[in-house]
Order: structure tokens, then sequence, then C-alpha cells
């Protein structure tokens, strides 16, 4: 059975039947909508209005209510009418508005384009605060794409969400909490804290480099955006964050209302971290920008200021990893929206549905599983959570792996010679390159690092 089984917690839509009162009213409206409804290159227009450029491939999360081809087509129509202007950078397409599109959306859109945020975009284009705002906006992005809202465009104030007498409260429990939850931006937590002095003022003025939070039912989900290198990531800056909004949240009127809002709140740290690609997860879990194992390698100064598993798990007990692509707005779902034991019924629902024969084991709070006669284990990642790659790694056995079309990558170069093969959800043979323990190519050279070698001439 494909994708479907990987799903069991939909909840579907009510009957399309109406009534004749509601076709006529609906018709009504969708005329309105049609006059005056933009076109595909006008909403492209409209996005890039607001942002400083946007990597081609990430337009399609941008856009998400847009089929791909259409995307294509408006990007082609507006190259073309010399409103885009596309550019090379850090080996990938960019694409940004040019005067004469930023006048012609102007003129034509108006109220549909966000002033305010272009106004922001413009000042703070240049260095540190620049890449910020890039971060920013590739989360609210994938977000979006997720089906995750933020709190900002939903007109929700944060103050107002901890505060059980207000409606923001009431509405961000009935329509959030027990869904995917909301985003609330790292400038809205600041903003708070300062005004509920939970905390000193202290507090809110480190260099965090936290993009925002995300919560639900769940808990609390610290959002990072690496892009496609390790970032600058400072312990006691993002330890004393967390430290700020846990209180905020903790000591709370919705927590003190409501039950399911306080466990949350008291949940352990989670952290997300979105990157570019599967790439950066072992970067990550090593702590070189190459991905390799660097043995008797001493911490430098450097390393201690980076974002590496090493010191995120000095602030957070669970850190997971989504990449910047229409995989990645899946993943980002799973993260936020299922527990540990949902997600090994998840597993347990691939096993029975994929295999005939089978045997499942825990080790810690991870299922894993025997195949029919197979003698070496299987495992099975729905998302990518980083301790549990790094457990896996430390096993003495060997192990088959099922995870999603495109992460292989990443993972069989965190894995290294525990890796036996991969295949995908829909139970299918995946190809990857192979790597020693060390994160060295071991089935030809890497034409980026030029390190590698053929496994049989060793």
């Amino acid at each position: 059975m494909p994708l479907k089984l990987l799903y069991p917690f939909i909840v579907f839509g009510h009957s399309n039947r109406l009534s004749a009162y509601q076709v006529v009213r609906y018709r009504v409206s969708y005329i309105q909508i049609l006059g005056d409804k933009m076109t595909n290159e006008q909403r492209l227009l409209c996005y890039l209005y607001s942002v400083d450029s946007i990597q081609r491939r990430q337009l399609v999360i941008a856009l998400s209510d847009m089929p791909y081809q259409s995307v294509t087509l408006a990007v082609r129509n507006a190259v073309k009418h010399g409103y885009v202007e596309v550019f090379r950078k850090d080996e990938s397409n960019y694409l940004r508005i040019t005067p004469d599109g930023a006048k012609y959306i102007r003129s034509t859109a108006r109220d549909a384009l966000d002033g305010q945020k272009r106004a922001t975009m413009k000042r703070r284009l240049k260095g540190e605060n620049g890449r910020r705002l890039n971060r920013m906006e590739v989360v609210s992005c994938m977000c979006r794409a997720a089906g995750i809202k933020l709190a900002k465009e939903e007109h929700i104030r944060l103050e107002n969400v901890l505060n059980a007498d207000a409606d923001d409260y009431a509405r961000f429990m009935d329509d959030y909490f027990y869904d995917k939850g909301l985003l609330f931006l790292s400038d809205e937590l600041s903003t708070t804290i300062k005004a509920e002095q939970t905390v000193g003022e202290e507090y809110t003025t480190g260099m965090s480099r936290l993009v925002g939070v995300i919560v639900n039912c769940k808990g609390i989900f610290y959002v990072y955006c690496t892009l496609d290198r390790l970032m600058r990531w400072i312990i006691s800056y993002e330890r004393r964050r967390v430290a700020a909004i846990s209180k905020l949240f903790e000591s709370s009127d919705a927590a003190k209302a409501n039950d399911d809002f306080a466990e949350a709140c008291a949940s352990v740290p989670k952290s997300v971290i979105i990157g570019k690609t599967c790439a950066m997860i072992p970067k990550i879990i090593t702590g070189n920008k190459y991905g390799k194992v660097v043995e008797n390698a001493s911490r430098s100064t450097i390393t201690d200021k980076l974002m590496t598993l090493a010191n995120l798990e000095q602030v957070y007990a669970r850190n997971y990893f989504v990449p910047t692509n229409t995989l990645g707005v899946e993943l980002l779902s799973r993260t936020v929206t299922l527990t540990r034991s949902d997600l090994n019924s998840m597993i347990e629902m691939w096993l029975s549905e994929m295999t005939e024969r089978y045997t499942t084991v825990s080790s810690r709070e991870y299922v894993e599983a025997y195949i029919e006669d197979q003698e070496d284990k299987t495992l099975i990642f729905p998302i990518i959570e980083l301790e549990e790659l790094v457990f896996q790694k430390a096993s003495k056995e060997r192990y088959h792996i099922v995870c999603e079309r495109g992460t292989q990558d990443g993972i069989s170069r965190v894995m290294g010679k525990k890796l036996i093969d991969f295949k995908d959800m829909n139970n299918t043979p995946m190809p990857a390159h192979k790597y020693d323990d060390y994160g060295i190519r071991r089935d030809g050279i890497n034409p980026l690092t030029h390190s590698g070698y053929w496994e049989e001439e060793q």
C-alpha cells in the first residue's frame, strides 16, 4: 500500500452536497471572486514584492496553493515581461522582482501588497539582519505549506493567547491548539516577554538564532533555520532564550486555566532545524562543515559556537531536521503533530502492510523489526530525529533502512558501514552513496571534496 497508510490521523471533510440556495449563493460568490482574481504571474509578483529574493526551487513551497506547472509558467512570463530577473548565488538560481515589476504590481495589486514587509526588507537587507530576514521567510513559507498558520497573519497576539479571558485564547484553543498549532515569531516572543516582565531584560537582548516557536497540544517546538551551512549558535544565548519562553508559557493564566495547555508548556523542549537539504544532517551531527568524522579532534572555540548536535543537546531534549523542499513540508507536519507513540504506530502499520512476517523489538523508545528471514534488523524513519540516528549508529548491528525518498543520502553518511540498503515508504529499493564510518565516500571520488575511494580496491 502506498503512502496513504502513513496518514492514519486524517480528518475527512464534510459532504459536498449543497442546497439550491447554497448553489446560487456559491455561484454569485464565485463570479465575484473571478472578477477580482489575479493571474498567477501577478500572485508571483505580489510575493516577490515582499521579499529580497528567493531560491527558484523554493517557489513551489512559497506558493504552495499553485500547481508546479503554473508556478513555472508564471516565472517564465514574468521574466519575459522584464518583471523578474534570475541570478546565481551560492551555486543556485534565485529570483527577485525588478523595478519595472515592482512598479507594475503596485499599480495593479495595491491593497494586496505588503508594503510594510517590503519596507522592513529594504531596511534590513545587509549583513546578519538580511540573513535573519531570509531565515524567517524560509520558516514562514515552510509552515504555511505544512498547514501551520502564522499567528501574526491570523491576527492572534501572543499576550492574548496567554490570557485565559481573552478572545484570542479561545480562538487558539478551539481552532489551532489541537491541530497543528501556530507559529509565533521571535520578535513577538521578545515583545511579550518584556511586557509580561516574567524575566529580566537581558533574556531578550541576546543574539539568539531562534526564528520562532510552534505551539500546539504536543508541546513547544523551537524552530531554527540553518540554510546550507552550520550557523553560529551560542549555547548560553539559546539556553537563556528557552528559559525565558518556558517561564512565559508555564506561568501564564492559560496554563493555570487549562491542563492540556499546561502539559504542553511543561513538556521537554524540542528543536526543529530547517536546512537546505539532507546533506546538512551529517554536518550537524559531526560538527564538521564537510560532514566528516575527525578522529581525536579537540573541541575548538569555533566548534563551540556552531549549531552542532552536541551543542543542541545542551539545550534541547529532542532535535529534529527538516529539508526546505516539498518533502520537508510533509516531514515538518509529522514532526509537530505526531508523538513517539504515534510514530511507532505508523511503523507497525507499515510493517503489517508491506511485509508478510515480522517481529518487532524495542531499543530505548524506538521500534525496530526483523522482517521475514532477514538476519539483520530493519529501521523505519518516518521523520528525521537526530538523536535516533546517533543512537542507531552506536549499535554493533547493521541495518536495512526504510525512509522517505530524498533523505537516504544524508542518513547513509551518518550510518556509515552500519547501512546495508535502503527502501522507500512504498517498499521500493532506493540507490544511495555508500560511506565509511568517517563520512568518506567508498563508492568513488566525491566531485565536491575530491575525497573518497572504491571499496573494492581496499
